[in-house]
């Protein structure tokens, strides 16, 4: 009797083995993506003109290469207003892609600008949450 229970441990532990090794390899083996991160967003303005430049960069935080993506500018998150799309290059992990939009603003207004990295998700991605990232400014006076 001592024998089968010995024999019906050995059993079970061997079967956990033969299940537990191919899960942890699975969940330690993720495959490589691209991350595709809006990591900054600024704002310079001319009071005189009212023209403002809204410069962004991109970064690639993921660990393989991104093919090329389209970024796009939108005025007011809510109620979006484009402004412009641009190509963004093909990026290698930890390398960025400046670029810069200019816009008109009119005084005595609040604007909320936001930038959206491969806003049409045509990239699989490791993280898609940190796309975007947005910059509120005020032209004319405070609010």
């Amino acid at each position: 009797m001592e024998n089968k229970i010995r024999t019906a441990w050995f059993v079970l532990a061997v079967s956990i083995f033969a299940i537990a090794i191919p899960l942890f390899a699975a969940s330690s083996s993720k495959k490589p993506l691209p991350d595709l991160a809006v990591t900054s967003i600024k704002i310079t303005s001319s009071e005189v003109s009212g023209k403002v430049v809204i410069a962004f960069t991109v970064t690639n935080k993921g660990d393989k290469a991104s093919p090329s993506s389209k970024t796009q500018i939108v005025l007011d998150e809510h109620d979006p207003n484009v402004i412009a799309t641009r190509n963004a290059p093909s990026l290698l992990p930890g390398r960025t892609y400046a670029d810069r939009v200019e816009y008109t603003v009119s005084k005595n207004n609040k604007y909320v600008f936001k930038a959206t990295a491969d806003y049409n998700n045509r990239v699989p991605e490791g993280n898609d949450l940190n796309n975007s990232n947005t910059v509120s400014f005020s032209f004319g006076r405070s609010f």
